[in-house]
């Protein structure tokens, strides 16, 4: 939620539109991501004024009062490093292991933004436990 005290008007440039945000009055900060890993489809919305964090499964999920701001079409496809970075990678690679690189022991796979994996395919990396199956 955004407050802007110390301003009468914020003029903001959104595409082609110009929003003016006026003084005192109250905003709120909500970010949808529509995400698949190939197999699991989600929605993930974080909603800044009721400081929550939702996944969805489906469109129909999301409460009607912000479910018109969902991406609509073809969800995203995110490996596991952006999906962790979009704080989903528990679900769309449940089990996904750690690094196997001697200097990073216990800590997390990066996956394709592993500067270790072969042609950038971080499953051809060779510390990645190839016994995974995502």
């Amino acid at each position: 939620m955004y407050n802007f005290n110390n301003y009468n008007n914020i003029n903001v440039l959104l595409g082609n539109e110009k929003l003016i945000l006026s003084k005192g009055e109250n905003y709120m900060s909500l970010d949808i991501r529509y995400v698949t890993n190939g197999v699991k489809s989600i929605y993930r919305v974080i909603d800044g004024v009721s400081e929550t964090f939702n996944i969805y499964d489906s469109l129909d999920d999301i409460p009607k009062n912000i479910r018109h701001y969902a991406p609509k079409g073809e969800p995203k496809f995110v490996e596991p490093d952006l999906a962790a970075l979009f704080g989903v990678k528990d679900i769309l690679y449940p089990n996904f292991p750690s690094c196997g690189h001697p200097d990073y022991i216990g800590k997390s796979c990066i996956a394709e933004s592993c500067k270790f994996a072969e042609s950038n395919e971080w499953k051809n990396c060779p510390y990645f436990d190839k016994d995974y199956v995502g």
